[in-house]
């Protein structure tokens, strides 16, 4: 199925670039007045430009892959935190990141005008 080995090559460059970004956010919050300890709450975010259109395009292609109309939605605004000292998702820690899309309420047309 050509969707589904295009999605595969698709999913795996997705995770390398929010792994990269993860890395360099940590970097970022965490190298603050040079201090590389979690010892303080510190956050940051990665915003993206996602608009309403790919939204549109994440719902469609779901179910073109046979989503369960349970789980047929578009992107979500925010991610889940995730713990920027180890890399892991963690609820307890002082130094959280997460992705942000602010523009998911905007039609692409809205931003090229």
């Amino acid at each position: 199925n050509a969707i589904r080995g295009n999605s595969f090559t698709q999913d795996i460059a997705r995770k390398w670039r929010r792994r990269k970004l993860r890395d360099l956010l940590s970097d970022l919050v965490l190298q603050t007045n040079n201090n590389t300890m979690c010892d303080t709450n510190r956050w940051g975010a990665i915003l993206t430009a996602h608009h309403g259109d790919d939204s549109d395009e994440t719902i469609l292609l779901k179910l073109l892959r046979g989503t369960h109309l349970s789980n047929l939605r578009g992107m979500e605004a925010r991610s889940e935190k995730f713990d920027l000292a180890t890399d892991s998702s963690s609820s307890s820690s002082t130094c959280v990141g997460y992705f942000a899309k602010p523009m998911l309420q905007l039609r692409k047309n809205d931003i090229t005008k």
